[in-house]
């Protein structure tokens, strides 16, 4: 089924017929970057990633949380998985707008794990390094001399973080190719 995370009509009707299936989690993957100087940012590039990053997060959360509060009613837990990066708690030149974002979804998660404990949901963050995907325009497998996560690396951190026992509860989880350089 498509859908546009930045479209709240769009949003609505993924997460009635996802609701109607009986989905137990929501992974919110969906993320766009752009990378410049803020005396060379534009209005423009701060929407777009404004509006995919943190309001797709806002929006998808927002309308499945009526679903996950009546799974909670007859019993069951829920499971809403933020991915952002591991730019969440710092930032960098030229990353402000993008850095931004994610900051702004990192206080998502923390608010949504709050609010969503009296209803049986729990909310994990996972923040990922440089991953090999087809983010801001790359295409995978074509750079030379980095390391980098591969979509099956985060994958199988969503599927830990989903599979946890009920008594316990995943926050975060920040993942790192081997050789990055990060800087904290």
């Amino acid at each position: 089924m498509e859908l546009d995370v930045t479209s709240e009509a769009s949003v609505i009707a993924f997460a009635d017929t996802a609701a109607s299936l009986g989905v137990d989690s929501l992974v919110n993957n969906a993320g766009v970057g752009s990378f410049a100087l803020l005396e060379d940012a534009t209005v423009e590039d701060y929407r777009r990633i404004m509006d995919t990053n943190v309001l797709g997060t806002f929006l998808t959360s927002k309308w499945f949380i009526p679903h996950f509060k009546r799974r909670h009613a007859g019993g069951l837990l829920s499971h809403i998985v933020n991915i952002t990066s591991d730019v969440s708690d710092r930032t960098f030149a030229t990353g402000g707008l993008y850095t931004a974002s994610k900051h702004a979804q990192r206080a998502l998660s923390r608010t949504l794990a709050f609010e969503g404990q009296g209803y049986g949901l729990r909310v994990t963050e996972i923040r990922p390094g440089i991953t090999d995907t087809y983010f801001n325009d790359h295409t995978p497998g074509t750079r030379e001399g980095l390391a980098y996560l591969r979509p099956e690396d985060i994958a199988r951190a969503v599927a830990h973080a989903l599979d946890a026992p009920p008594n316990v509860r995943i926050d975060e989880i920040v993942l790192h190719p081997a050789i990055q350089d990060i800087t904290f």
